[in-house]
């Protein structure tokens, strides 16, 4: 098994502040899929290591955590025969990956068809999905005004704020506390 290439892509997940949570888990469990191919091979203290570097770079990425705590889950349980639970956890990894791609994909149909009034939004931290609604109606958005919360710990905001901008709507960063 390739455990370094998987543990080294992991860490870039945990450093990567450009993906939104749908993509980050999406890619995390493709990640993860990659680190039970073979049940002979597997190390459960690179994996542990792994997720902690996960968990801990992404800690506002509420999929994430979930995750890791599935995992984590089953690592802890020593009654687990082996290749059972690893069979377990592809198909756990297999179902969390089919229904974190259907949400987006609903997500961005049911933004296509919202009716956006106003002149003023809030946004808190940075969505993918989000992104891609807004971004689809350019044109029409174009000059709104938004409020950003800086999305602390990740500052996941500030990317919110600079795509906003680039797409003409006037923006302000504000605190997560002045946001609520």
């Amino acid at each position: 098994m390739a455990s370094v290439a998987w543990h080294l892509r992991l860490h870039e997940l945990a450093l990567n502040r450009t993906y939104g949570a749908a993509e980050l888990s999406i890619e995390a469990i493709n990640c993860l899929a990659d680190a039970f191919t073979d049940s002979n091979e597997f190390d459960t203290r690179t994996l542990r290591n792994a997720l902690i570097d996960l968990r801990f770079g992404q800690p506002s990425m509420a999929p994430i955590l979930n995750i890791c705590a599935e995992i984590c889950h089953w690592l802890d349980n020593p009654d687990t025969e082996r290749t059972g639970w690893i069979n377990r956890m592809r198909r756990d990894l297999q179902e969390m990956k089919s229904n974190a791609t259907n949400m987006t994909e609903r997500m961005i149909d049911r933004f296509h068809k919202l009716e956006i009034d106003g002149d003023r939004f809030g946004f808190y931290s940075w969505s993918s999905t989000v992104a891609t609604g807004v971004r689809s109606q350019a044109k029409r958005l174009a000059g709104k005004r938004a409020f950003v919360a800086q999305s602390n710990p990740g500052g996941e905001g500030k990317q919110t704020a600079e795509f906003l901008a680039k797409l003409g709507w006037q923006v302000w960063l504000v605190s997560d506390t002045q946001l609520a």
